[in-house]
Formats: C-alpha cells, structure tokens, sequence
C-alpha cells in the first residue's frame, strides 16, 4: 500500500495539476486526497465503457498501466500518474469517450465528480475554479483527440 506522502507525490504530478500554479496545485492536490479514495483495480477489470453514461466517477491513475480504446482510434495504454475520466465532464451528452481497462492490477484514486466542483466552490476562489476548470478542459480535449 502506499503511503499518504507517495499518493500526495503523485497526484500532484498528474499533468494538468502540474501545469497550474504551485498554490493552486497544492490546492488542488488537497481537494483530490479529501475526497478520494485509494481502490485497487484488478487485471482485466473495465473501469469505463465508451459510449456509456456511466456514474459520476472519475480516476487518478497511481499504479500499474490503464489500456485505453476509442472507437476509430488506435488502442493507448496510459500510465501513472494520470486523471482518468475527465472528458465527460465536458462532453455534452455526458457520456464516457473511451473504454478504460486495467491491463495489470492498477492502483487509483477514486472520486466523484459533483464532490469534486462542490469543494472547489467551497475551498477556492472563483478565480481559481475558472482557471481549475479551464486547465482541465483542455487537458480533456487533448486526451479526446488523442
């Protein structure tokens, strides 16, 4: 298991908490630890399906590699440390882009989305949840493309 300083670590290199400003990013590293939870990820196991509504969740990649299918687009693998499950909260008809499997028992840090903006409004300006919001759309658009 790891321990809370190698999750902090972590989620604070996910690529688009690392492109914001440090203050902002330890922020917003907090956010993520208080309302998530560490969960193992079996081999095999589907963690999203494309095209499906699916809950609210999304996902910071910890540990182990994460296989990534789009329709009409090459098969990707994703590694550590990445924010999975983003693009739908900017995808109009809130539905999942891409079926995520676990191609080894992976390691994540799971979260619900609406806890996810309900403590920013709460812990940060609204300046800070603009550029928050702003950040992750593009990171979102990139992974969509990609």
């Amino acid at each position: 298991m790891m321990t809370n300083e190698e999750v902090r670590e972590l989620v604070s290199k996910v690529p688009f908490i690392a492109h914001l400003p440090h203050d902002l990013g330890e922020k917003l590293t907090d956010v993520f630890i208080n309302i998530g939870a560490i969960r193992r990820v079996a081999e095999g196991q589907l963690m999203t399906r494309e095209g499906s509504h699916g809950k609210n969740r999304g996902f910071i990649l910890l540990g182990g590699v994460v296989g990534v299918q789009k329709m009409d687009a090459p098969f990707t693998k994703c590694r550590p440390p990445e924010l999975l499950g983003e693009v739908m909260q900017f995808n109009p008809k809130a539905m999942r882009t891409a079926t995520l499997t676990a191609r080894e028992e992976c390691t994540v840090l799971r979260f619900e989305w609406n806890e996810f903006w309900n403590s920013l409004m709460s812990n940060l300006s609204e300046a800070e949840v603009a550029k928050v919001r702003e950040t992750l759309e593009a990171r979102a658009w990139e992974h969509f493309t990609a």
